[in-house]
């Protein structure tokens, strides 16, 4: 009673009591709406039209919400795009340039191909022991002219060897390894071709310059019949370089006052500079021989002298 009493004479108590009341009846009364909403909606649907409208309502709101992210979903998916079209780009770079490097290949075997049947067309012209050879190395500085060969002793290359190409006449072997060879082209200075005008029947000697693009005839009389344009070829008196070979043509004829001989520019048939694969032919046999009986007879000459 005493408590009562306190409680009933303290108006603060009354009121906190009075506040949890209404609370509880306000918690009642919200949950036995929401259930009859929800029962009613469950059978008579008729909360449709306003579950629409207030859908209307917030749809800006939920744009407004939803477009940053948006914004971003489409910002990433530009960004790895990018990156996809970059990464794809470089790899069909890379696969470009392996096609690329694989058509060169292709380019140089079908060059190579060609230059054999060349070849073989002309050691089958020449009708000799043929073998075609790679060239290593060159050497065509002002003072030489030099081709290293993937042909040795082992291969049957001997010293003073003749070296064509498709064309005609490129040098001769001067050093043989056991698998490789060193030839002289004609181009060099040292080298020496004898030689007749293919119209003429004229003779003369050949001689190189140390440049690939120019020869030059020695010792040609001014009474001499030859014409820019005439053909030269081996004349097979130096016992070396077998008759009939094409050497050079005939490009300027210089006549200098007081000189006894005409000048001859003469450019080389041979494709000097431009070849990857050459000739290496042997005599025959019958040829051998008979080289090797001039020999002995010049030089026993030469002892008898």
């Amino acid at each position: 009673m005493a408590v009562i009493s306190s409680q009933q004479n303290n108006p603060k108590g009354r009121l906190f009591a009075e506040k949890s009341k209404h609370k509880v009846f306000g918690f009642v009364f919200a949950s036995a709406l929401s259930f009859l909403l929800m029962f009613s909606d469950y059978h008579y649907k008729y909360l449709n039209s306003v579950r629409s409208g207030f859908a209307l309502l917030i749809s800006p709101l939920q744009f407004a919400v939803d477009y940053p992210v948006r914004v971003i979903g489409w910002v990433q998916s530009l960004v790895g795009t990018k990156k996809a079209l970059i990464n794809e780009n470089m790899q069909l770079r890379y696969q470009q340039t392996l096609l690329e490097a694989e058509l060169q290949k292709l380019l140089v075997i079908k060059e190579e191909n060609s230059q054999l049947r060349e070849l073989l067309l002309t050691s089958s012209k020449a009708q000799m022991r043929a073998m075609a050879a790679q060239i290593l190395a060159v050497d065509t500085s002002s003072s030489r002219q030099l081709f290293v060969l993937n042909k040795g002793k082992r291969d049957g290359v001997y010293m003073g060897q003749p070296v064509l190409d498709a064309k005609g006449v490129m040098g001769q072997i001067i050093d043989v390894g056991s698998m490789t060879s060193t030839v002289l082209l004609i181009s060099d200075s040292k080298s020496a071709v004898p030689v007749r005008n293919n119209r003429t029947g004229e003779r003369a000697i050949l001689v190189g310059t140390n440049n690939m693009s120019q020869l030059s005839l020695i010792n040609l009389p001014r009474t001499s019949s030859i014409s820019k344009g005439d053909l030269l070829v081996t004349s097979g008196l130096g016992r070396l370089y077998p008759e009939g070979y094409p050497v050079g043509r005939v490009e300027a004829i210089r006549s200098i006052p007081g000189d006894a001989f005409i000048k001859v520019d003469v450019s080389p048939i041979a494709l000097l500079n431009r070849n990857r694969l050459v000739l290496l032919i042997w005599p025959d046999k019958e040829q051998a021989a008979l080289t090797a009986q001039i020999n002995e007879r010049l030089n026993a000459i030469g002892e008898n002298a």
